[in-house]
């Protein structure tokens, strides 16, 4: 009998060590599951705020440093124009952003060298693509009417290549860069462009003598394109250089320098950007000119001046037909000109070409 009391304390006793055993169970898996909860939802809010803070302030970074890249290219260039030198020069290109371990891609740039765009060529008179709204190019001119003892017009046209660098961000907004024409646009989606760094054109007056400089670069390209990670060498090859004025030019019958008109003139895809810049510079420039003398721009997009269309729609901006426009600044009573006439060649990875 006391055995049988014995067993049976044992077994309440044995119940109540299980209970407490197994509520102790319960209370671990429940703080394990809030520390999971606790863990997730930071982890949530690090993948949700402070990553696309951190890939956005990368890719910006990124974006600068290419921008800044396509910066040095051209100054090399124009140093290698107003110099007659170095033979060549070249610029490394960073080709992707910093990314986020385990959590976020680096994002990648498109580096591409694009041939001369003009497939109908040109007028052999007057310089001018058969197909303007095919065409990308650039023409200068320097031409007097009258009756003069000498008179020696100045024409040069070519259908350059160019230079484009898509950065395709995923944070921070997308850019497309485009080195064309001796200068650097920026497009944006949605039609924005801007004029980051212009050509060298400039107009001074002294007294009454306006003055216009300038620089007519042909750049040749072999169709290239680079993807990938790591860096990318751009180099310029210089292949000839040369300066011409307007001097002994226009000379009128009592002998003395007659005044001639200078235009600047290119076709482009990027109409929003050219527009803004040389609008601009017509504005800025406008009291530069002789008494009678006078700056004007014109829009020409193959079938119809549009210069009256301006502030352009995005849809002009975006240029979805990808046509090409021939926008044409014209300077009246020039007394005297110089333009810095190059060729260069362009080319990806060592040694460039």
């Amino acid at each position: 009998m006391r055995q049988a009391q014995q067993r049976r304390a044992f077994r309440r006793s044995y119940r109540r060590v299980r209970f407490r055993r197994g509520r102790r169970g319960v209370v671990s898996v429940i703080g394990t599951l809030l520390a999971l909860l606790v863990f997730f939802a930071l982890f949530g809010v690090f993948l949700t705020q402070y990553l696309p803070l951190w890939m956005t302030d990368n890719e910006a970074q990124f974006t600068a440093q290419s921008e800044g890249s396509l910066a040095t290219l051209k100054a090399g260039i124009d140093t290698q124009v107003a110099l007659d030198g170095p033979a060549t020069y070249t610029v490394p290109f960073t080709m992707s952003s910093q990314g986020v371990p385990l959590l976020a891609q680096p994002t990648s740039a498109t580096l591409s060298l694009l041939p001369s765009f003009c497939p109908d060529q040109f007028a052999t008179a007057t310089g001018l693509p058969n197909a303007p709204q095919n065409c990308v190019f650039e023409r200068t001119t320097m031409a007097s009417s009258g009756t003069l003892t000498q008179n020696h017009p100045y024409l040069n046209s070519a259908a350059p290549g160019s230079v484009e660098l898509q950065i395709p961000n995923r944070y921070y907004t997308q850019e497309t860069f485009f080195l064309e024409n001796d200068a650097l646009v920026q497009s944006q989606p949605g039609g924005r462009e801007v004029m980051l760094l212009t050509p060298p054109l400039a107009i001074s007056r002294l007294g009454s003598n306006t003055t216009v400089r300038d620089t007519f670069l042909q750049t040749f390209a072999n169709s290239s394109e680079f993807v990938g990670q790591g860096t990318e060498d751009l180099t310029s090859t210089l292949l000839t250089s040369q300066a011409v004025t307007s001097a002994d030019r226009f000379v009128a019958t009592n002998g003395s320098a007659a005044p001639f008109t200078f235009t600047f003139e290119i076709g482009t895809l990027n109409l929003c950007g050219w527009f803004g810049y040389l609008s601009s510079f017509k504005n800025a420039s406008v009291n530069a000119t002789q008494p009678g003398g006078a700056l004007s721009l014109t829009v020409y997009n193959g079938s119809t001046n549009i210069t009256g269309a301006t502030p352009y729609s995005t849809g002009v901006c975006n240029n979805q037909g990808r046509y090409t426009y021939d926008l044409t600044l014209t300077v009246t009573k020039v007394s005297y000109a110089s333009i810095d006439e190059a060729t260069v060649q362009l080319g990806l990875n060592v040694g460039g070409l």
